[in-house]
This record gives C-alpha cells, structure tokens and sequence, in this order.
C-alpha cells in the first residue's frame, strides 16, 4: 500500500493500494500540484480581502472618531449651556429679591392707606412671576445637567460603591 501526505500551505493525502497504482486514475498528482499551489493563484483575491479589511478598520475608526468629535462637541455645549443657565438663575433670583422688596413696601403703603388693594395685587402678581421664572431657570439647568450626565456617562452601568 502507498500512502503519502502533505500538510503545509496545501494539504493532500494521496494513497494507492499497490506500486503499480501509481500512475492510474485512483492516484492523481495533479491533486498534490493544485493544493500546494492554490494559496499562489487565490493571492490576488487574499490580498484584496486584506485591503477590504483594511479599508473597514480606517472607515470604522473614521466613524469612532467622528462620534468622539460629536460626543465632545455636544458636552461642550451642555458645559456653555450650564453657565448661561446659572446666569439665567442669578437674574432670576436678583428679580426676586426686587420683586419681594417691592411687595413687602406695597403691602406696608396699602397698611398706611397710601394704596389701595389693587397695587397689592398687582405687585404679588409680578412677585409670582418672578417666582416662576426662578423656577423655570431652575429647571433648564437640571435638564441641562441631567443632559450632561448623559452626554459624559450615557450608557454606564457601575457597581454602586459600598459605604
């Protein structure tokens, strides 16, 4: 019996069941000659899957980078955004403090009989307004925040730390 194998680039197992069934159909070396050489004539389409996955990896990192430039982009404007609302605030509570005094001084002038009840609730009205847009920049700066903690830890998932 003649058995012979090679294994490398190709693999091929040939066997004939005597000498003199060498050279007959049952034993072809061409088999042999195909396989070793298979990985030289598949080269041209080997190297192209090469570049294919090369030009993925560079159009995948394009697109990673592109998503970080966004991903900075967008906290960079969350930041800018959580200082005009602390802006916002400080005007809001500024026209408060203003809103609060002159209520308290109508409520004083109305005590005296100086006003009547209308100037009363006309400087209420305004205070409440004033109350409610103090409330509404709040608001915006945590919806701003809120939009920051997604924008710098979207998705995260830790173990909570144990005291």
């Amino acid at each position: 019996m003649f058995m012979w194998m090679c294994n490398g680039m190709g693999s091929s197992t040939q066997a004939a069941s005597s000498a003199g069934n060498i050279f007959k159909d049952a034993f072809r070396g061409y088999d042999l000659f195909a396989g070793l050489t298979a990985p030289i004539f598949h080269g041209g389409t080997l190297k192209a899957e090469r570049q294919a996955a090369v030009e993925q990896a560079r159009a995948a990192n394009a697109t990673y980078q592109d998503t970080v430039l966004k991903a900075f982009g967008q906290v960079a404007d969350l930041l800018q955004a959580l200082v005009h609302d602390q802006q916002a605030v400080d005007a809001q509570r500024q026209a408060l403090s203003v809103t609060s005094s002159a209520l308290d001084l109508s409520r004083r002038s109305f005590q005296v009989g100086n006003s009547g009840v209308l100037d009363v609730l006309d400087a209420e009205r305004i205070h409440q307004r004033a109350l409610s847009g103090l409330v509404e920049a709040r608001a915006q700066q945590f919806i701003n925040s809120a939009r920051l903690f997604v924008a710098t830890a979207g998705g995260w998932t830790g173990v909570p730390a144990t005291p």
